[in-house]
């Protein structure tokens, strides 16, 4: 399946989300980064991508969220698994 959106911290524990950004960027993933980090030159991967600092604006997350994916902020993401038929 394709995902709809993603966010993204930039600087993790195990390095940085540039190639998971790169590829999302291929793929034609909308994606925001959420970090405490105040970059004036991001990497290029993160080049017109919309930039949350922490503390975040959550009405900024929320438009971004809701802008992004086929529902609602709210509303289900995703579809239940089917159940195993009944023996």
């Amino acid at each position: 399946e394709r995902i709809d959106a993603a966010i993204l911290d930039i600087d993790l524990a195990d390095g940085a989300s540039t190639p998971l950004a790169r590829a999302l960027r291929e793929q034609g993933v909308p994606m925001i980064v959420l970090s405490g980090l105040a970059l004036s030159s991001p990497p290029p991967e993160f080049a017109g991508v919309e930039w949350l600092t922490k503390p975040v604006d959550e009405k900024r997350l929320q438009a971004f969220c809701s802008a992004a994916g086929p529902y609602p902020v709210g509303r289900k993401t995703h579809r239940e698994p089917a159940l195993p038929p009944a023996i």
